[in-house]
């Protein structure tokens, strides 16, 4: 029988440790991720019934477990274990998606950002924190980051833009608004 594996503050493999600047934010997607994160995580073996079940839920997101029994041939049992297994694993995972268009969001800006002469991590937990602020990644080389805002209007777009002026440390934008989403893939999301 093996023996749970306790955390501590100083695990690499810890989320948040007590030396990280990351740590006093309390929204997980509002800070960069630590170099040991970006470390891919083991993955397990898929079979037909794994493969299955995922393309199932790809197809309806809310299909009971019974439901998805009768449509692979196998018990309610077994696919609540293969469930459990894929989610444990980090196969899957449930999460909630923004509908744009009813939230009020007309549109989709990325905006490129050069930060210069003061921490990238910085100007990303600020840019993070923002409530229309949908993804922030850190890249490599310049700009050093990106982000995509929701805007509801041209006047929006403006405050978003002036906000983006205000913050110390960044010296160029490059902005792209998305006219149409002429794909999104819901179905695949990352959690480093």
């Amino acid at each position: 029988m093996s023996k749970a594996r306790k955390v501590s503050k100083k695990d690499p493999d810890s989320r948040a440790t007590k030396s990280s600047p990351y740590s006093k934010h309390s929204r997980p997607f509002n800070r960069l991720l630590e170099p040991h994160e970006l470390a891919l995580k083991p993955t397990i073996a898929l079979d037909h019934l794994d493969n299955g079940i995922l393309l199932a839920l790809r197809a309806n997101g809310r299909m009971q477990n019974k439901s998805m029994s009768k449509l692979l041939g196998v018990t309610e049992l077994t696919i609540a274990a293969r469930l459990k297994r894929l989610t444990k694993n980090g196969v899957t995972r449930a999460t909630a998606q923004w509908d744009f268009a009813s939230l009020g969001y007309a549109e989709l800006i990325w905006i490129e950002i050069l930060v210069k002469d003061r921490p990238v991590a910085d100007v990303a937990s600020e840019l993070g924190a923002w409530e229309d602020s949908i993804v922030v990644l850190g890249l490599v080389g310049e700009p050093q980051l990106r982000i995509l805002v929701a805007s509801r209007n041209v006047a929006h777009r403006q405050q978003i833009f002036h906000a983006i002026a205000k913050i110390r440390g960044i010296q160029k934008t490059e902005v792209v608004i998305c006219l149409d989403i002429l794909k999104w893939r819901a179905d695949y999301v990352f959690f480093l």
